[in-house]
C-alpha cells in the first residue's frame, strides 16, 4: 500500500510541534519541581540558622 506523500508531510507537520510542546511542558514541569524543592530547602536552612542565632 502506497502512502501518500502529502499525507506524510501533513502528519509530520502536525506531529513535530505537538511533540515539541510536550517536551517543553515536561521540561518546565521538572524545572518548576526542582525550584520548589530548592526553595523549601533554602527556607529550612534559613530557619535553622535563625534559630541558632537566637539568644538562649
Amino acid at each position: 500500500m502506497k502512502l501518500d506523500l502529502g499525507l506524510l508531510v501533513a502528519a509530520l507537520y502536525w506531529a513535530f510541534p505537538v511533540a515539541a510542546f510536550f517536551v517543553l511542558a515536561r521540561t518546565v514541569f521538572r524545572l518548576n519541581t526542582f525550584l520548589k524543592l530548592r526553595i523549601a530547602q533554602l527556607r529550612a536552612e534559613t530557619e535553622s540558622v535563625e534559630k541558632a542565632r537566637l539568644p538562649q
